[in-house]
């Protein structure tokens, strides 16, 4: 009888359980269908703005974009600022809109992008002066910001590793991404209707 009590306490011996144990099969990662850009939507909007940031969060760096119509937003955590690193962090991003049928034509950033603009040709780079920003990206990334501060100041930490914070600011990114703009919707729901 205590043996059976001790059992029910303690469980079953855990290098049995280690030994013992067949590791079950993982579930397959099923395949996205990704779905095409309405061909309405693709004529009117197919040359897209891009605007382009660097902001700070919890000490850390990342590079913004958020294009206009679409106002699809991307993130990118960043080491430094230097020319080939914003190179590097950006050529993922014109690689995402050309895969969807877009084309990049212009692209709006404050001054400190101006050593870009052979990099990044055929696309056109519009700076800003010295001292001014460009507002789209700017008002984006206050709303970030506002989400990022809100839900960090929920949580029960009082410091967050760099991989937390990347993962929150990579969240409410994903957030903001997943409600169109209200022309994209106006749009989408008219070619239901036909």
């Amino acid at each position: 009888q205590d043996a059976k009590i001790g059992f029910d306490i303690y469980g079953k011996d855990p290098s049995f359980l280690k030994g013992k144990t067949k590791r079950r099969k993982p579930s397959v990662v099923p395949t996205m269908q990704l779905i095409p850009i309405p061909p309405d939507i693709l004529r009117q909007h197919k040359n897209i703005i891009l605007c382009v940031d660097i902001f700070f969060f919890g000490g850390q760096r990342f590079l913004h974009t958020i294009s206009t119509h679409y106002n699809f937003r991307t993130v990118t955590m960043m080491k430094s600022a230097t020319q080939n690193s914003l190179t590097k962090s950006l050529a993922p991003i014109f690689n995402l809109y050309t895969s969807r049928g877009l084309d990049i034509e212009h692209m709006r950033a404050d001054f400190q992008f101006e050593s870009l603009r052979e990099d990044i040709r055929p696309i056109n780079l519009h700076t800003t002066a010295v001292g001014e920003h460009v507002p789209e990206v700017e008002g984006s990334i206050q709303t970030i910001e506002g989400d990022c501060r809100a839900i960090y100041n929920s949580l029960p930490y009082e410091n967050l590793p760099k991989q937390l914070l990347k993962g929150l600011v990579e969240y409410v990114i994903h957030i903001q991404n997943l409600f169109p703009t209200k022309i994209l919707s106006v749009l989408f729901m008219n070619q239901l209707h036909c």
